[in-house]
């Protein structure tokens, strides 16, 4: 006989939501986001990842109105995620395994404050002895 645990169980649901709302569809969206906008998804979605889209809709149409990266809705879509997870299953987050969506955070956010930076536009001024960056 094979035992599962509820943490177990826990993991192999956010796996499974993971698989079928946080793919790319489009460069800059993901099947989440293509599902609040009303749109059309050619691909199977399990009956887990359908009940977790329509029990936190209202959350997650919040957090794609704030985040414009989709790195960053990702891991806030996440956040959702695993809470939705604690409460349905009563397990603690430490439980629920960190997913990285292939992105290593500190240089998702070096390169964005980078890319922030060179659209920056700095005039020199000269001034008698010193240098004025405007």
């Amino acid at each position: 006989m094979i035992f599962i645990t509820i943490e177990e169980i826990a993991n192999y649901v956010k796996k499974e939501i993971i698989r079928d709302l946080f793919a790319d569809i489009y460069s800059q969206q993901c099947v989440i986001d293509v599902l609040i906008n009303d749109g059309l998804v050619y691909r199977n979605i399990s009956k887990v990842a359908q009940y977790f889209f329509n029990e936190t809709k209202d959350k997650l149409i919040k957090v794609y109105k704030k985040c414009f990266t989709l790195f960053f809705r990702k891991f806030e879509y996440e956040k959702i995620l695993d809470e939705y997870l604690i409460n349905k299953y009563d397990v603690e987050q430490k439980c629920l395994s960190e997913v990285s969506f292939g992105y290593n955070v500190a240089k998702w956010r070096q390169r964005i404050q980078l890319d922030y930076i060179s659209q920056l536009h700095w005039k020199k001024t000269i001034k008698a002895g010193y240098l004025l960056y405007v």
